[in-house]
């Protein structure tokens, strides 16, 4: 018998004697776990272990490192504990090996949460790195965070229990142990006080606060939550009724009711986690910061909202998990959360928060509660899809961000060609959970979308709006051709049609086909979306950007991005163009507050805070526009856009040196981008170096179809008027969609008492 140890400690013994040649070479030890331990467990693909564990090698020599491996492994562990099925598979003999994560996965499923504790004895392969192998490194550190999940969710199950049975002493351990694998569980940690407290040991409830506190301020930057201060308050009272936190939440759940954890996503009766890409202990830096910022925007720069009002009323709907085991239907897992977050948007007075916050916590192991004091929500949901063959099971969980109960939960099981249905029903299972926890008679459940029957069509759909979000050029590529499949499949799906419209309109600005011929393209195509489906905003706001863009017809434009926002009101983006739009007007005042509210629903996008920058910008705000680019940078630092923009409010604030060495600084992220190259042209030639401006505008005009917007911007600020006037007619000839912004940009204050102004701004039909 062969026994594979690796929670807490790796060992690898055969008949009792430790197989030091296995333990001893970690790729091969790494594939052995893999084969023995890998979901769905079985055979595995040899081109498949290849591509884990020797991505880099020729595939001669790839194939040869792994002859070599399964030959040592076999003489290591004997014959029969691998297996061979054809000259394309390998396995393990499972009646021969023997593997404590195996046997701790059949304790979970098997509803024997006691028995999973006691072989859990630590994270699985601690320590461990596989150079060279990213994947395989992915791989460990995505189990490693299964498996600790798994084991908290154990824990929870078991305190659960005990509490139901009154004894609060036994609930207090399991409790414990659970805050123990998962220290940053505030929901949790509240619960653990208050068995404590039940139990007698109200000073250790109180020294857990402490532990907390500073280890919160240490790796987070965060103060404790209200609900957690005003808990340890009551604790501190000599006459404190100490459940009084909990009046309000359902009844302890029964140990019946609570799904096993390869069915749902959440991790315990009261909070959930996502996997992890790194082990709990080194979380990355960047989402602490993450976290901490947004954090520091809820206490410091956001309106104060009580948790009965805005944040109760607001939802997050989480990235939901590819728990397939393949990385290609990844497309459907986060479909699925994106179709959902569409489907919300449409709830009349419901916040969704927007896809880029949303999305920001993929793969991170950050608490529910810290989530929801990011993003100023007071639900979130999540959940997972899994994919068998045809069969598609969707687990999801509705979150009370405040107290870390799950208000609603449920599984569907269906064919794939009732993913839609699904999604739909669950929507509206999240409305009518919703409803009385608001006392919110107003919500009203979603309509149906108007969908295809063509489920191969629907998931082209999907993976194209997935392209979509990637945005590089070779991304838009591939999502034309994913929107035109499913075009060819269903002309009817009016989505299809959206989704190709936006395609044509990006490309033409892109530069990837002829202006005219994309925007003719995407008009084209935007109308017949609307023929077919009515109710898409995506068609709206295609319409509204060649209306507003190409052909200055700005009371058209403003339809269509008011049409967009009735029929999506919780859509940060619908939001973002209009306020653009009403900036260009002349309308400051509604621009900004349509601007913030974007800001509000996607709170830790960077582009939605660069967009308010810009916009107080022009309405000539430059402190507070400098705020909102600080805001944006801290959510992506560097990001040269970020940068550039930044100079703006500098030069009109005077500080021309400062001016300077942001674009600088997005000159080194990025040295041909127009933007930036405008920026610092602008910024250089403020600052008096006409040397270096001329040397910017030179590299700018070499540029694949240069922005002749772009270029007046810059050679404005050297005084010569001709030439700015001369390239922003060019701009006009052009139909450049940056020329818009001529009427409310202030480098061209000096030229606003100009005849030649007031021609051009009658030309693009601002006057």
């Amino acid at each position: 018998m062969i026994l594979l140890e690796t929670l807490g400690a790796v060992q690898l013994r055969r008949d009792g004697a430790e197989v030091r040649s296995v333990l001893a070479q970690p790729r091969r030890l790494a594939l052995l776990v893999y084969l023995a331990t890998a979901r769905p467990r079985g055979f595995k693909s040899r081109d498949r272990l290849l591509g884990m564990f020797w991505p880099d090698a020729d595939p001669e020599r790839a194939r040869n490192s792994l002859r070599q491996a399964l030959h040592q492994l076999r003489r290591s562990l004997g014959d029969g504990a691998l297996l061979a099925r054809g000259d394309r598979e390998v396995g393990v003999d499972a009646s021969v090996l023997r593997c404590d994560t195996v046997a701790f996965d059949e304790a979970i499923e098997a509803g024997r949460p006691e028995e999973a504790l006691q072989l859990y004895r630590g994270d699985f392969l601690p320590g461990f790195f596989l150079e060279g192998a990213p994947e395989a490194e992915r791989f460990i550190e995505d189990e490693r965070a299964r498996y600790r999940r798994a084991a908290v969710t154990a824990a929870w199950q078991l305190s659960t229990e005990e509490e139901a049975r009154g004894d609060f002493r036994a609930a207090t351990i399991h409790a414990r142990q659970a805050i123990a694998l998962d220290p940053h569980d505030e929901a949790g940690l509240r619960r653990t006080m208050d068995l404590l407290d039940r139990a007698g040991e109200r000073a250790a409830a109180l020294q857990l606060y402490e532990d907390f506190t500073r280890l919160l301020e240490r790796e987070l930057d965060l103060a404790p939550s209200p609900e957690t201060v005003r808990q340890v308050e009551r604790l501190r009272q000599p006459t404190a009724v100490t459940s009084a936190v909990f009046d309000a939440a359902p009844t302890p759940l029964a140990s019946d009711e609570i799904p096993p954890e390869h069915e749902r996503p959440a991790v315990d009766p009261r909070r959930s986690l996502r996997p992890s890409v790194r082990p709990w202990v080194l979380a990355a830096a960047g989402l602490l910061l993450l976290v901490a910022v947004g954090a520091y925007w809820t206490r410091h720069t956001a309106p104060a909202a009580s948790p009965a009002t805005d944040e109760v009323s607001s939802i997050a709907v989480l990235p939901f998990v590819n728990m397939s085991g393949d990385a290609a239907n990844e497309y459907l897992s986060d479909g699925v959360s994106e179709e959902l977050m569409h489907a919300l948007s449409r709830v009349p007075r419901l916040n969704v928060v927007g896809h880029t916050s949303a999305f920001s916590f993929k793969g991170k192991d950050v608490s529910v509660d810290s989530i929801g004091r990011a993003l100023r929500v007071g639900h979130v949901l999540e959940g997972s899809v899994r994919i068998t063959g045809s069969r598609l099971r969707i687990v999801a969980t509705l979150i009370d961000t405040h107290s870390g109960y799950h208000v609603w939960s449920d599984t569907y099981d269906a064919d794939l060609d009732d993913a839609i249905d699904v999604q739909d029903r669950i929507s509206r299972a999240i409305v009518a959970a919703l409803k009385p926890r608001l006392a919110a008679a107003h919500l009203t459940e979603p309509d149906p979308l108007p969908e295809t029957e063509d489920a191969e069509a629907y998931a082209d759909v999907l993976r194209g709006f997935q392209a979509v979000r990637n945005g590089t050029p070779e991304d838009y590529t591939n999502a034309r051709i994913y929107f035109s499949r499913a075009i060819a499949r269903d002309s009817s799906y009016g989505r299809a049609h959206a989704g190709l419209a936006g395609v044509h309109m990006v490309e033409a600005m892109l530069g990837l086909m002829p202006l005219a011929e994309g925007y003719t393209l995407a008009r084209a195509t935007a109308r017949r979306a609307i023929a077919l489906d009515p109710t898409v905003p995506d068609a709206y706001a295609v319409l509204g950007r060649i209306a507003q863009d190409y052909e200055w017809d700005y009371a058209a434009a403003d339809r269509y991005f008011r049409r967009a926002i009735e029929l999506s009101p919780g859509s940060e983006a619908w939001h973002r163009l209009r306020a653009r739009l009403l900036s260009i007007l002349g309308r400051s005042d509604e621009a900004i507050a349509l601007a913030r509210r974007s800001t509000e629903l996607d709170p830790l996008a960077p582009g939605a805070h660069r967009w308010l920058g810009l916009i107080l910008y022009h309405a000539r705000q430059h402190e507070a526009a400098l705020a909102s680019f600080d805001r944006a940078l801290a959510l992506a630092p560097d990001h040269p856009y970020g940068l550039a923009y930044k100079s703006y409010p500098f030069m009109g604030l005077g500080r021309y040196a400062e001016a300077v060495a942001v674009t600088e600084r997005a000159l080194a992220k990025a040295p041909d981008d127009q933007i930036t190259l405008s920026a610092a042209a602008a910024a250089n030639a403020a600052a008096g170096d006409t040397a270096r401006a001329f040397a910017l505008i030179a590299q700018l005009e070499e540029s694949p179809r240069p922005s002749s917007y772009l270029l007046a911007e810059a050679v404005t600020h050297l005084g010569d008027r001709d030439r700015t006037f001369a390239l922003l007619e060019a701009a006009a000839a052009d139909r450049d969609p940056f020329l818009i912004e001529v009427s409310v940009t202030p480098a061209f204050d000096p030229l606003r008492s100009d005849p030649r102004m007031d021609h051009l701004m009658s030309r693009i039909g601002l006057r």
